[in-house]
This record gives C-alpha cells, structure tokens and sequence, in this order.
C-alpha cells in the first residue's frame, strides 16, 4: 500500500512539516465552530496561512 505521509529530506522540510502539523492541530480544533456557523475561518489565513511557506 502507498503511504501518503509526507516525508522530510531535508532540514527546512522538516520544519516546514512541523509547521503545517501545528497549524493543522489550531485548525482542527476550530473546525466544528466554523463549520456549525457556516462561516470561513479567516484566523487559520491570518495566523498560519500566510506563514506557512516561509516556515521551511
């Protein structure tokens, strides 16, 4: 079976992934409040979109 994780190579990967795993988490955790209110989640873009590819 083929494993979809992704897996760093490098440094700045690694760190990219811990990123996206952390702001995953934040996330998660605001997901059915969102969702139960219909609404876009403009803090998950506010505090983590923007910083994601700069993570690495």
């Amino acid at each position: 079976m083929l494993s979809t994780e992704l897996q760093a190579v490098t440094e700045p990967g690694r760190r990219f992934i811990e990123a996206c795993e952390r702001a995953g988490e934040v996330f998660a955790g605001r997901a059915a409040d969102v969702d139960a209110k219909g609404v876009l989640p403009v803090e998950n873009v506010e505090e983590h979109g923007a910083g994601l590819p700069v993570a690495a």
